[in-house]
């Protein structure tokens, strides 16, 4: 799915418990992933932390999607976004992150880096909680690890594949095959009213108009 930003309301994700709002809200709808297995999520945010993109990257384990960079990185390019949140479901219920999760993370990080986008956080979610890399201190752990430092011809490939992934997603939404549909946003928006978020922030975060939301109520 992808949900756009509002240009009249540009609230940003302020911290992980709008970000845990915001997937509390798209997993109350009737279609749901599997919450039985693994998934993983990026949400590419603007400068200002705004929402341009919510993207559900793979389903089944959340390693395997993680292993290439640019599958990942690829529509939160296209978006020329600032910065990714990472969010995956832990189906065991334990929420503290694995030496692999951190691992992982901090090979994302450094491949996001040489194409200009800022790693910001990753979300461990269950249905009624989660864990934060940032606000644990794990993000500038990772901020200051050169473990995946790439050489330069690595680099040059990443850049490449991106590229290429880039262009294919763009010539799929030219040809009118564009994932957001208006019906999820609305399906997103009815289940944070529901949560007591008000209408602006609702607005600010789908991306629908504040007219659109308020039938809604």
């Amino acid at each position: 799915m992808s949900v756009k930003k509002s240009k009249r309301n540009k609230q940003p994700l302020v911290d992980a418990y709008d970000v845990f709002g915001v997937m509390s809200a798209l997993l109350e709808q009737p279609d749901k992933p599997d919450l039985n297995t693994e998934n993983l999520w990026v949400i590419a945010l603007d400068k200002g932390e705004s929402i341009l993109n919510l993207e559900l990257c793979g389903m089944g384990s959340y390693r395997t999607v993680v292993k290439e960079p640019a599958d990942i990185l690829s529509i939160p390019l296209q978006k020329k976004a600032f910065g990714i949140v990472l969010i995956h479901n832990c189906p065991t219920g334990d929420l503290t992150p694995s030496e692999e999760d951190i691992d992982i993370t901090d090979r994302l990080h450094q491949a996001a880096a040489i194409v200009g986008i800022k790693l910001l956080d990753h979300l461990i979610i269950t249905e009624g909680s989660f864990y934060d890399f940032k606000n644990n201190g794990l993000m500038d752990q990772i901020y200051k690890s050169g473990k995946y430092l790439p050489s330069h011809e690595m680099e040059q490939r990443l850049k490449k594949e991106i590229s290429d992934m880039t262009k294919k997603m763009t010539s799929v939404e030219q040809s009118g095959k564009n994932i957001g549909k208006i019906e999820g946003k609305l399906e997103i928006a009815e289940a944070m009213l529901k949560d007591g978020y008000d209408l602006e922030k609702v607005a600010s975060i789908t991306g629908l108009s504040l007219s659109q939301v308020k039938k809604l109520v």
